[in-house]
């Protein structure tokens, strides 16, 4: 469709997540919505993230295909749209659910899990991340620090615990995709 030439309606010259966005739309990572929007500063739940960080050209389809989706979490049943992708993020390590059992696809993703996603599908190794680790600490600092050494922590997000917005995961996404620096926070500018 000619729209597809175009860029995003809702899509400011001056948003700050601009670059970033496009050039996930450019990679086919990002689509949009079928009106023509990006919707950049709302908020993404945890199922649509999921889905983004699972399909192509991240991971191939296949994958999302072939994963058993009988009892991933409690609440992603295996006819929902996003249960492949989720059950492919959990068999490769880039989710836990939470100690209730539950996946939560309709909760806001917060930094910190956000961060532990992106963390885990671009580290090369597991030993990228856990070398950041220090006993005793919250588990979302090897991560975060992960990110922070990627310079990849957009400087709009000041709390651990922030909803992140679409805009943000695109930095986030872009910068780690592109080897991109751009500015960002370290873990200790955040609450």
């Amino acid at each position: 469709s000619p729209q597809s030439d175009k860029g995003f309606k809702d899509l400011p010259a001056s948003h700050r997540n601009r670059k970033a966005i496009e050039r996930l739309k450019e990679l086919k990572i990002l689509n949009g919505y079928d009106d023509g929007s990006v919707k950049p500063d709302n908020t993404i739940n945890r199922a649509e993230f999921i889905k983004i960080i699972t399909s192509p050209p991240l991971i191939d389809a296949s994958e999302a295909n072939i994963c058993n989706t009988d009892n991933v979490f409690v609440d992603t049943p295996s006819n929902a749209w996003f249960t492949p992708h989720v059950c492919v993020a959990k068999k490769r390590g880039m989710i836990g659910g939470y100690p209730d059992g539950t996946f939560r696809p309709e909760q806001e993703i917060s930094f910190v899990e956000a961060a532990k996603i992106i963390s885990a599908f671009y580290s090369e190794t597991d030993d990228d991340w856990l070398a950041n680790r220090s006993l005793g600490e919250g588990w979302y600092k090897p991560f975060v620090r992960f990110l922070e050494s990627k310079r990849a922590i957009p400087v709009s997000i000041r709390k651990l615990s922030s909803a992140i917005t679409r805009g943000e995961m695109s930095e986030m996404i872009y910068r780690l995709q592109d080897k991109i620096e751009g500015e960002e926070r370290g873990l200790e500018d955040l609450e």
